[in-house]
C-alpha cells in the first residue's frame, strides 16, 4: 500500500552556495547528475530516474529510489563539498516529507 507512495524530485531546488553565500550557478547540473546516477544505479527504477532527471524533468520516486540515490551519494557518487552536502540534505528531506506522506502528516 505505502510501498507505492512517490514523491517528485526537483532538482531545481537545490540550491549551492560559495562561501560569500553567493549562489552558485551549475549549467545543466540536471545532465550531470543524470549521468552520475545512471552510471552507479543498482536498479532499473534508479537507471530510469537517471534518464528522466539527464532530460531535466521532474521524476516521480519511492522511498526504495530515493534510498538508493542517497545510498550512491554517501558511496559512490562524489562530488566536491559545497555540491554533496546540499543534495545530500535534499534527498534526507525528500525521504522525510515521503515519510511524513505516508503517515497522512501535513506540513
Amino acid at each position: 500500500m505505502y510501498r507505492d507512495t512517490k514523491i517528485t524530485i526537483d532538482i531545481n531546488k537545490v540550491e549551492f552556495y560559495d562561501l560569500d553565500n553567493q549562489k552558485i550557478d551549475i549549467p545543466e547540473f540536471y545532465k550531470l547528475l543524470g549521468n552520475s546516477i545512471f552510471k552507479e544505479a543498482n536498479s532499473i527504477e534508479v537507471s530510469d530516474l537517471a534518464r528522466i532527471l539527464h532530460k531535466g524533468e521532474s521524476p516521480e520516486a519511492t522511498q526504495q529510489e530515493i534510498e538508493e540515490i542517497i545510498y550512491l551519494l554517501n558511496t559512490s557518487i562524489k562530488y566536491k563539498a559545497f555540491v554533496q552536502k546540499p543534495l545530500l540534505d535534499y534527498f534526507n528531506r525528500l525521504l522525510t516529507d515521503l515519510n511524513d506522506k505516508k503517515d497522512g502528516k501535513n506540513n
